[in-house]
């Protein structure tokens, strides 16, 4: 018997439409950065580029100081933006970027 099973493409944005899930998708995202740090990095912009495409783009590239196109670079995949623009886009995504101390033998082995 074969079947045919049609996949339907989701996008994680139509899911944050108030600020309790756009909190909850970053908490999931932080865990996958705890399991696995050295995707941190793309994790991280990832998860902005997802929580970008909830919000109003254009809002948010002047609230960031960037320009339409601009944004759309930063949020490509394998862009490499500055830690300034970086923190530029956290603010205006009404985000913030907090380190904290990782609990003693909490460290994965390199």
């Amino acid at each position: 018997m074969n079947r045919e099973c049609a996949v339907t493409p989701c996008d994680s944005a139509d899911y944050l439409t108030s600020a309790e899930d756009i909190e909850l998708y970053v908490q999931a995202i932080q865990q996958q950065i705890d399991a696995c740090p050295e995707q941190g990095a793309d994790l991280i912009l990832l998860a902005l580029g997802v929580v970008a495409r909830a919000k109003n783009k254009v809002k948010l590239s002047k609230k960031a100081g960037l320009s339409r196109q601009g944004l759309y670079k930063v949020l490509a995949p394998d862009a490499k933006p500055s830690l300034a623009t970086v923190f530029k886009l956290v603010h205006a995504l009404d985000l913030k970027i907090q380190i904290v101390a990782n609990p003693a033998g909490k460290h994965k082995a390199a």
